[in-house]
């Protein structure tokens, strides 16, 4: 039977046996009915959304945890030959925003207002100015960044107005890697560590795959640190500029790196000093020993773990073809990327799995309740579906809520194997169960008495 079934109907099967084998089966189901491309996020690139604005229209980040673009934004500028002025708002920043968006509006310049969620009360006056854009005719290079997190607060009407961004916190090796060497360009590339540009390359990689497990450890909860860090992008960059340091002064082979200096420097100042565990520190020591060392630059195909994906890639001497290394990751991260036993990964899975389902819920309810296609539905109000669907429950059929279990004759009827486990096993489900049925009777009752407006509609019903 199993193997007459469809993909779907597998799936189905998998999720009440395995819920923590779920996602490998959509990543493949959707793969086999749509591409490859629907289960692997493209990469932020922030200068094709450079070339559909203009110098009326502003540009909104909206901001994820995790994820800061001003280091974006600004490698942009310097590449666009631009001037950019950052400022981030708070109290008292109203006056030098508006002195900056007139001055830029004037020469050219670009403006980028961080955090404007923090001046709501300000936002009003924002809002003026950006409409009063379009009059004054502003300098055609002249580009108005703004960045918010979410907020009911931020005005309307510069959301329908401006070109909106988000990038979420990437999720697995594959995407972190990608993530990190689009903070690259080529000329950059090349051009840093004239002298000993393949030890900087293969070393850098070995830098990302390292913060892209200790980012991602953190999936693991209690399994992955004693205490959850927030490492951030500035980490990366500084531990980078310490690698460039450090090469750029080499003159001999790879025996002339100071590799215990910079394993010191990248775990115990640059990442370390977040860490407040002994044993977090101990793990991300280990890390760096494995990551950073004289066999990262001198074998072939160096092994980062004892998953086989795995591996620093050799003769390779562009950013694409870093790139392309990491796209050849696995889009799920087995265990063992991370040093991890085959069933760490098994709570996170589950979660991810329930969170996902949970959003397929939402989704095909919002569906089912927009869709046209049933025009008898269609314009009823939400207290009368409420009450179909009641209604629906006391009817004799499959739908309907079963009566409670005679546990008094149940009991009289194995009194005489009472010894039996399974018969004590028995008794105790059928107790709980019956709770379960007095619950979902009685809170059908109270639900039906509160649409008609007979009692309040407390927390409880209202998210029935």
């Amino acid at each position: 039977v199993l193997f007459r079934s469809n993909y779907l109907q597998r799936m189905i099967l998998v999720r009440c046996l395995r819920p923590d084998r779920i996602l490998f089966m959509v990543y493949q189901f959707v793969t086999d009915k749509l591409g490859k491309q629907y289960v692997e996020p493209p990469a932020f690139n922030l200068r094709d959304t450079y070339d559909e604005s203009s110098n009326t229209i502003p540009l909104v980040f909206v901001l994820s945890p995790g994820v800061d673009p001003a280091t974006q934004l600004s490698a942009l500028a310097v590449r666009e030959g631009c001037n950019l002025r950052a400022l981030a708002l708070g109290q008292g920043q109203d006056e030098p925003a508006k002195r900056q968006i007139a001055e830029c509006a004037q020469s050219g310049g670009w403006v980028f207002l961080a955090n404007c969620h923090l001046m709501v009360s300000w936002l009003p006056d924002l809002e003026k100015i950006i409409d009063e854009l379009s009059d004054s005719r502003p300098h055609e290079n002249f580009r108005l960044w703004l960045s918010s997190i979410p907020t009911p607060a931020f005005p309307i009407g510069i959301l329908q107005r401006a070109v909106k961004m988000t990038t979420e916190p990437p999720s697995g090796l594959k995407s972190n890697m990608l993530r990190l060497y689009n903070y690259f360009t080529d000329e950059d590339f090349q051009r840093t560590c004239a002298g000993q540009p393949q030890i900087y390359r293969t070393l850098l990689f070995s830098l990302c795959f390292f913060h892209s497990v200790l980012l991602e450890r953190r999936k693991f909860g209690t399994l992955g640190y004693n205490v959850v860090y927030d490492f951030t992008y500035s980490d990366f960059e500084v531990s980078e500029n310490i690698i460039k340091m450090y090469v750029d002064e080499v003159e001999g082979g790879v025996e002339s790196i100071p590799f215990v200096t910079l394993r010191y420097l990248i775990a115990e100042a640059s990442y370390g000093g977040r860490v407040t565990d002994d044993w977090d520190r101990r793990l991300i020591n280990t890390y760096i020993d494995q990551y950073m060392c004289p066999s990262t630059v001198v074998e072939e195909r160096y092994m980062l773990s004892s998953a086989d994906a795995y591996f620093v890639p050799g003769e390779v001497a562009t950013l694409a073809g870093f790139k392309k290394a990491c796209m050849d990751f696995p889009i799920t991260d087995p265990p063992e990327a991370f040093g991890q036993h085959g069933n760490a990964d098994i709570a996170s899975q589950i979660s991810n799995s329930n969170a996902l389902l949970d959003d397929l819920i939402v989704v095909n309810a919002t569906l089912a309740r927009s869709s046209g296609g049933n025009t008898e539905a269609k314009g009823t109000s939400s207290e009368e579906r409420c009450m179909t669907i009641l209604a629906s429950l006391q009817e004799p059929s499959k739908a309907a809520t079963p009566p409670l279990i005679d546990y008094d004759a149940i009991y009289e009827a194995t009194n005489e194997d009472r010894a039996s486990a399974l018969n004590t096993c028995l008794l105790q489900e059928i107790q709980r169960y019956n709770a379960l049925l007095k619950k979902i009777h009685r809170q059908k009752a109270e639900l039906r008495r509160a649409v008609k407006g007979e009692i309040v509609m407390n927390d409880e019903l209202d998210a029935i």
